[in-house]
């Protein structure tokens, strides 16, 4: 998709993209290999696009003379939307983030001059969800800001909203920094969804405290967390990562509870 809107020009009309090349398909060394191409243009003809000048039944991709057109009648506007973001990703997006190469993660605000506000970006990760768990995140997000904690969006195999102390830090941190050093998220992502992550480290100066947690909480952070194959022979759930517990109405419910947890793994100012 970044090939084809970054290396694809938009006609007069801005309905339908005339690209040359695909470098992921036509690189000495392709990223896709020849006999995934086709599938991988089968997949966008089934959501909409429109490949003029190819047969997709064929079983090999062969790049046309002169131009590809690539059209998408359902919404030609889209093409926009991909060229821009397509630009974004390849020419603005690394100095960011070095490895975030998936349009899906792509954020427009990145073409802005100016930041953005933190909060913006929370709830335009948030606004699908039920506006009581909407509330949700952005209250919490607000209780740990007004306690000084430092937060940075990262993108790479998911999307993570990171809180990190980094009052005492004797020098400038980056994004991945403050990650680095996180003590709990918000992350969203295909394999996990919408989620908080947690990484407890003082759970024995509290262990009262944990025991008066609803069982659900009180087992998650009892168990801690590290490799699942490792610690409980498991398969890999992304334990090493922190604790996972899923945004939805139970954890809402749960609002007071995760509050005291993340108290007391907040140091004191």
């Amino acid at each position: 998709m970044i090939d084809i809107g970054y290396n694809g020009s938009l006609n007069e009309s801005g309905e339908s993209l005339l690209i040359s090349e695909i470098p992921s398909f036509t690189d000495i060394k392709p990223k896709i290999p020849a006999s995934k191409q086709m599938e991988y243009l089968r997949f966008l003809a089934l959501c909409g696009f429109v490949f003029t000048g190819i047969d997709l039944d064929a079983k090999t991709f062969h790049m046309p003379d002169g131009f590809l057109e690539i059209s998408y009648p359902n919404a030609p506007v889209m093409l926009v939307g991909l060229k821009a973001l397509s630009m974004a990703a390849v020419e603005l997006w690394v100095r960011f983030y070095n490895n975030a190469n998936d349009l899906f993660r792509c954020d427009y605000r990145v073409m802005k001059a100016e930041d953005t506000d933190l909060l913006d970006v929370l709830k335009d990760m948030v606004y699908l969800l039920p506006e009581n768990i909407q509330r949700f995140a952005l209250e919490l997000h607000k209780r740990y800001i007004d306690k000084e904690m430092t937060c940075a969006v990262i993108n790479d195999t998911a999307t993570h909203f990171a809180y990190a102390y980094t009052k005492n830090s004797r020098r400038p941190l980056s994004p991945r920094d403050i990650y680095s050093r996180r003590i709990w998220e918000f992350e969203v992502s295909m394999k996990y969804g919408y989620c908080i992550v947690v990484r407890s480290k003082n759970t024995d100066k509290y262990a009262d405290l944990i025991k008066t947690f609803p069982l659900f909480l009180r087992e998650k952070i009892t168990a801690g967390y590290g490799c699942d194959r490792k610690l409980r022979n498991e398969p890999c759930q992304g334990g090493c990562q922190g604790i996972r517990i899923p945004l939805n109405d139970s954890t809402v419910a749960m609002k007071r509870d995760i509050e005291l947890w993340l108290d007391h793994e907040v140091p004191s100012s």
